[in-house]
């Protein structure tokens, strides 16, 4: 029950409090603060920042929709979520858009949010890397067909521009987490875009499968069929997608990204963790993140069911999007 959580709650938004001390004095100089730029805001309650949700490998936006539910519940702070893709947002005019809009959903493999879901009109999917099986470079993993992370980080500068807010909150489900790790690590002045970021069931520290379930399981766990003939034209091991401590699964992308983190200063947004206990696919010790404020296990729930509890849903409220009155 979400009483009996409170004390957690307390605890985390207390270290949310804290962390604008730690934050890099010349990455927080970057970005000025905008609330005033902002539209003002029509029937309090108001979100302070704006929310952005971004699902995980073969997801899409529909997968944020018992969050939005609840983040639209009457007495909230806003009234509507807006579907994006990778392609429609970049012509949005400078705070166009409403205070009680400031929700957003981003799918990074369409072009239009409005196209279908799995649709992949922006390109398809990859699984254990950042848009592609195997990486170009020591430097992090880059897209083939197209880059995750830099279509984020075109959404938030543009989500940022047509709200005038200065920071965005962020929630993350499995690999879209990743993906906004590697927005934190690799792209400049991003630690001073983002308030705070919830991730669920987020692979921190990659995710061991059995090869054999992928191969042989009549339901494939993360790629449908448009997908797995993408992959199999580049190699294909493609098919043992996150094979046991293997390269897709550990020993590319998150190293990558821990490698970068650990040379970088430990400020930037307040990060969450939660997972849910009965998950097959993110065990406890991947799900753990040595720089979330706090870890909650869920009970009862597996790895797509997180994004439907009740936990989740009160934590979202409680924290982020922050509140301004008048």
């Amino acid at each position: 029950m979400f009483l009996r959580s409170i004390p957690w709650l307390a605890v985390a938004i207390a270290a949310a409090g804290c962390s604008a001390a730690t934050e890099d004095e010349d990455e927080s100089a970057t970005t000025e603060s905008a609330a005033t730029e902002a539209l003002p805001c029509p029937r309090a309650p108001c979100a302070a920042r704006p929310v952005v949700f971004i699902h995980g490998h073969n997801g899409h936006n529909g997968d944020g929709d018992a969050i939005f539910a609840a983040l639209t519940a009457p007495g909230e702070r806003w009234d509507a979520r807006r579907s994006i893709g990778t392609g429609d947002h970049a012509d949005w005019a400078a705070r166009s858009i409403p205070r009680r809009e400031w929700l957003f959903a981003f799918d990074y493999y369409v072009t239009r949010g409005s196209d279908a879901p799995k649709s992949f009109t922006a390109g398809p999917g990859r699984i254990g890397s950042n848009g592609q099986l195997v990486p170009d470079s020591d430097s992090y993993d880059r897209g083939v067909t197209h880059d995750f992370t830099k279509d984020l980080a075109a959404a938030i500068d543009d989500i940022l521009r047509a709200t005038g807010a200065d920071k965005v909150d962020v929630v993350a489900h499995s690999m879209g987490g990743l993906i906004t790790r590697s927005y934190l690590a690799f792209f400049p002045g991003a630690k001073a875009k983002i308030g705070e970021v919830l991730f669920l069931a987020t692979p921190h520290q990659g995710v061991p499968f059995a090869v054999g379930e992928s191969w042989f399981s009549d339901d494939p766990i993360w790629m449908d069929d448009h997908e797995l003939t993408e992959l199999d034209r580049v190699s294909w091991t493609a098919r043992s997608k996150f094979t046991v401590r293997g390269r897709s699964g550990r020993d590319v992308w998150t190293k990558a990204l821990m490698k970068a983190e650990l040379a970088q200063p430990a400020g930037g947004p307040v990060k969450h963790c939660m997972k849910g206990a009965k998950d097959r696919f993110i065990f406890d010790d991947s799900a753990r993140y040595e720089r979330c404020a706090d870890y909650q296990v869920v009970g009862g729930v597996d790895h797509g069911g997180l994004l439907r509890a009740r936990e989740a849903t009160d934590f979202a409220r409680a924290v982020l999007g922050g509140t301004i009155t008048e």
